[in-house]
Order: C-alpha cells, then structure tokens, then sequence
C-alpha cells in the first residue's frame, strides 16, 4: 500500500497499476494479487488511510503556523482541511473523485469518509447550538460549511486563487480568514 500510494503521488492514478507497484516494490507481479483484487481495491485502502489522515487533520488542524491568530474550532479544523489538501493533492482527489466507482462497496473506505463527515457535522452543530437565533438545521450548516471549505481547497490545489501557490502560513491566514467569514454566516 504504501509503495502504491508512493506511486499515486509521484505519477497521478492513470499511471498506476498492481503491476507498477509490484515492480517498485521489488515483489512479483502476482503479489500485489494476494491483498488486493485489483486496482480499484488498492485505490479504496488508499483513500481510506488517506480518510484517516484527513480525520485527524481536521481534530488538529494546523500546527506550527504562529501568524494565525486565536482561532474557533470550525477555523481550525478549515485549516486542517485545506493543509491536508495542499500537502495530499493526489489522495485527496482519490478521495473525493470519481475514481472509484462504488465506494459504498468498500465498507472500511465508506465508514472512514463517514466519519470525517460527522466531525464536521459535530463542530458545526455546537456552533449553532450557541446561536440562539438559529434558523436552519444542523446539516444545512455542515453541507454549507463542507462547501465552502473544500472548494477552497480545490481551488488552492489547484492554483486557482492566483499565480503562485501561497506559503503554509500564507495559506493558513487566507483560510482563517475565509473560515471568520463562515463562522460569521453561522451566527456570532
């Protein structure tokens, strides 16, 4: 796994292939066979390590990033969630595209995506539990918050938020920024 993600991140998903890994990896060609189906299955364990990393990105956010002033826990877990994207291009593409077809066919992949969800959802939910004013459901925030955060990230994965690709803390003060802006929409 660790070899195929290696390659995934090297050479982008049209490039790999069990034969490729097992070839890096130094083992036969049948090997790769013995863990996984095929190419789809090692692309779903992938995407979900990758979910797992992500989960935890989002619990942590950014570390080491001291011209972010004092942020909220939505701030900081936007934060996490753009850096996992901008350190992870490659996985994270794994693990929102299209790549593979059926994720629900992969119940650990499903789960982990799951999970990430919901701490997005939860953090979201205690923000609109301390706005008296509330007017929507909690995961209309979440789906407004998800949106908002990982078109970010798109966007700066792919350079489109300007010419030059922003420094960590460059990135980690326009996301901050953004994310005061979300926090606003949910309710001071």
């Amino acid at each position: 796994m660790a070899t195929g993600r290696s390659l995934l991140e090297k050479d982008g998903p049209d490039s790999l292939s069990l034969r490729a890994v097992a070839r890096a990896a130094g083992v036969s060609q049948t090997a790769p066979y013995r863990h996984f189906t095929n190419k789809e299955a090692l692309l779903a364990d992938i995407a979900k390590v990758g979910f797992e990393e992500f989960s935890d990105a989002l619990r942590h956010g950014v570390d080491g990033v001291p011209t972010v002033k004092a942020v909220g826990p939505l701030q900081a877990m936007a934060l996490g969630y753009v850096d996992f994207a901008c350190s992870n291009p490659e996985v994270f593409t794994l693990m929102f595209g299209s790549l593979i077809a059926d994720k629900s066919a992969y119940p650990e992949l499903a789960k982990a995506s799951l999970d990430s969800y919901e701490q997005l959802q939860e953090a979201v939910g205690d923000r609109l539990s301390s706005d008296d004013g509330q007017d929507y459901p909690v995961q209309t925030g979440a789906l407004a918050a998800w949106s908002l955060v990982h078109g970010l990230a798109t966007l700066m994965i792919h350079n489109g938020v300007g010419p030059d690709a922003p420094s960590k803390q460059e990135r980690a003060a326009f996301v901050a920024t953004v994310a005061r802006v979300l926090e606003t929409g949910l309710g001071q």
